[in-house]
């Protein structure tokens, strides 16, 4: 992810005129008396106070002088405010106080640059803190930026350059935009033999509802082969805070297979179960740190789980735990961050969860023995990129769960499938917790016009899942079991149109379903109009 704001410290027409000659000055030292500050309304007085303590009544050459100054202005920068500059002017007083001068750089213009869906207005909507006549906040409008640019129909980058008047800035946002109302197709291999292999996805999504920057979506799912057994709708809704440095999203989803995947605002929604899902979510960002970018998030769930079973002629009694719906009410906190760059680049989240309400406790005992009401969830994803050579780029992912109490089935963690170890099944094994690595090196590919690329790559996942108690993830007795895989696949990309992938994996392990040897293809298209 390239650097989107690039600070600096302006300096005015007179701290360049001055600044030179007073360097070159061979003044001797001085009796300093008293140290005043003059044209600072940013920092308090106190911060200032602790800036000059312990100069008064000292001999004080010019570099020490200069070297206030320079930390004067470093307490703009370290509080936030960009295009302030300290210096020394020519000394007229002759009791000996020092006069430190602040040169409060002002905003003189916002130029808006290369918008063709979004309106000016609606671009400076967003960067709530870059007002002409104030001095740049140079944290706050970085986190305006990182809450503009979670829009998938807009992005923006903000340059601040010196004005023709000492002290203005002009700021300058270039805008990359599409339009914000789009459709949406998408085709995989996801499904089952019973349910039928491909999953269809049709949606809608609106990135600048009542030109306020607020996102919605609707999705429905179903399988071609088996229409009237798979059905998955979900819907979901965002609302951005800029003023807050924050965002809101609500979504609900339905789903009548116990596998699948669907699209909300908030994010990917995966389903461990038949049922119904209501969430919301409120995401706070943080103060970026160079080119690390992170923010925190706190979500409410509802979630009801239907499971529905019958055997022969015994019916549902037959069916044990399999015949139990549960209900819970997860509360989860999670920290986000990020890194980006032509080097080096990560990312994670990490999160607990703890189960807040929903079913009785009873339920949770006969969904599965053991299991708690009030159960306590860890959940941490994290990767890492980094170029090997100019046409060779490694990067790994790491998914991780952990549990000390039994789980009920839709909280387990799962392994194998496309998103998984490719090469196995959907969920072929699932255990209280777990650990995937997915590990890829990608060649550079092949560029064609309009950006679309052809990237290559070979591949190799692993995990492991382990159960509490005496459940096993396989057979009659394993309550610690593996998959492993290998395999080649390729990632055809159209920005903001389209994309499609292929992967062929050979599995090395035996599944609940597959055996070392067996060779899957998973197959991915999605499309954007």
């Amino acid at each position: 992810m390239a650097r989107r704001f690039r600070s600096f410290a302006l300096q005015s027409g007179m701290a360049l005129a001055l600044l030179p000659a007073i360097a070159c000055a061979q003044a001797p030292a001085v009796d300093v008396a008293a140290v005043r500050v003059e044209g600072n309304t940013l920092l308090p007085e106190a911060t200032l106070a602790r800036l000059t303590t312990g100069v008064a009544g000292t001999k004080q050459d010019l570099p020490a002088l200069n070297a206030l100054a320079a930390r004067i202005q470093s307490a703009y920068r370290d509080a936030g405010y960009g295009g302030v500059v300290a210096y020394l002017p020519a000394q007229e007083s002759s009791d000996g106080t020092v006069v430190v001068r602040v040169v409060e750089g002002k905003v003189a213009e916002v130029r808006v640059n290369g918008n063709r869906h979004f309106t000016s207005a609606n671009i400076r909507a967003g960067l709530a803190h870059l007002r002409e006549g104030s001095t740049p906040p140079v944290r706050a409008i970085d986190r305006d930026i990182q809450l503009t640019n979670s829009n998938s129909a807009k992005h923006v980058n903000v340059s601040l350059t010196a004005g023709a008047a000492p002290g203005d800035i002009h700021a300058d946002v270039d805008v990359t935009d599409t339009q914000a109302l789009q459709y949406l197709v998408g085709y995989n291999n996801t499904g089952t033999q019973s349910t039928g292999r491909g999953r269809l996805s049709l949606g809608i999504e609106h990135a600048n509802l009542f030109d306020r920057d607020h996102v919605g979506t609707l999705q429905f799912q179903t399988s071609p082969q088996e229409p009237g057994r798979v059905r998955i709708f979900s819907g979901g809704y965002r609302v951005p805070l800029y003023r807050q440095a924050a965002s809101l999203d609500a979504f609900v989803a339905h789903s009548t297979v116990r596998n699948g995947t669907t699209a909300t605002t908030a994010g990917p929604l995966s389903f461990t179960g038949r049922g119904t899902i209501a969430g919301l979510r409120a995401n706070f960002y943080l103060d970026r740190a160079g080119e690390y970018d992170h923010f925190v998030t706190i979500g409410l769930d509802r979630r009801d789980y239907k499971d529905d079973c019958a055997i022969g002629d015994f019916g549902s009694a037959a069916c044990g735990s399999a015949a139990v719906s549960v209900t819970t009410a997860p509360l989860s906190l999670s920290y986000t961050g990020q890194r980006g760059g032509p080097g080096l680049a990560y990312g994670f989240n990490a999160g607990l969860s703890v189960n807040v309400g929903g079913s009785a406790a009873t339920t949770f005992e006969a969904a599965r023995g053991g299991s708690k009401r009030r159960y306590l969830l860890s959940r941490a994803t994290g990767f890492v990129e980094r170029p090997l050579t100019s046409s060779i780029t490694l990067n790994a992912r790491v998914d991780m769960q952990y549990s000390a109490a039994p789980l009920i089935s839709a909280e387990r963690f799962g392994l194998g499938g496309a998103g998984s170890v490719r090469g196995y099944e959907e969920r072929e094994l699932n255990g209280d917790h777990g650990i995937l690595v997915r590990i890829e090196a990608a060649h550079a590919g092949i560029e064609w016009p309009q950006g679309a690329r052809l990237q290559p790559y070979v591949f190799v996942d692993h995990g492991w899942v382990e159960n509490r108690g005496d459940l096993p993830c396989l057979g009659l007795d394993a309550t610690s079991c593996r998959l492993t895989s290998a395999g080649v696949g390729t990632r055809v990309t159209l920005p903001r149109r389209a994309s499609a992938s292929l992967d062929v994996a050979r599995a090395t392990e035996h599944g609940s379903t597959s055996a070392p040897g067996n060779v899957r293809a998973h197959v991915a298209l999605n499309l954007a109009f």
